[in-house]
């Protein structure tokens, strides 16, 4: 059984079959992780050829690091292949946007915004994904769940056209 909470305009995970890009990590599940999530973010953006496109790698370092944060604060590890307590963050895109998820071994443990006092430190991190991304949500079966976000791709900077050389304009 799957089940799934939604927040913005409900699209599809990452795990869709219009992926043009596609890549997965399995982190310790501590602290240490956020940067490692953050480079991983920051490379695949650039092999993309989607690190200079109007913010969005901005954005996806603050989403990557509130998904695993809240990995971290709230939810059951999985345990990896070396019994390793482990989070996986997938990163993926499509034709028009980018995916970015987390899954941890708490199916139980759904996710929603919270509204966060002036004074509080915590409880703004939905908030903020829900924000920047075109839609979030949450899926989950028997032993995980995943928590993502789809940011909209910006269009591609328009090139500028080039005066023709004086040989060439005649």
């Amino acid at each position: 059984m799957t089940s799934t909470v939604t927040g913005g305009n409900a699209q599809t995970a990452p795990r869709g079959p219009g992926a043009v890009q596609h890549t997965q990590l399995y982190l310790p599940a501590r602290p240490e992780s956020l940067p490692t999530a953050r480079h991983a973010v920051r490379t695949a953006l650039s092999e993309w050829g989607l690190a200079d496109r109007g913010g969005l790698q901005d954005n996806a370092l603050v989403v990557i690091t509130e998904l695993l944060g809240n990995a971290l604060r709230h939810a059951v590890p999985l345990i990896g292949g070396s019994e390793t307590p482990c989070l996986v963050v997938q990163l993926a895109v499509d034709e028009d946007r980018l995916f970015l998820a987390v899954t941890d071994g708490s199916p139980t443990a759904l996710p929603s915004v919270r509204q966060a006092a002036d004074g509080d430190e915590n409880d703004r991190g939905l908030a903020l994904i829900d924000a920047l991304a075109a839609s979030w949500g949450c899926s989950t079966d028997r032993q995980a769940k995943t928590v993502w976000a789809a940011l909209r791709l910006p269009p591609r900077p328009r090139r500028s056209l080039r005066p023709l050389p004086d040989r060439l304009a005649q």
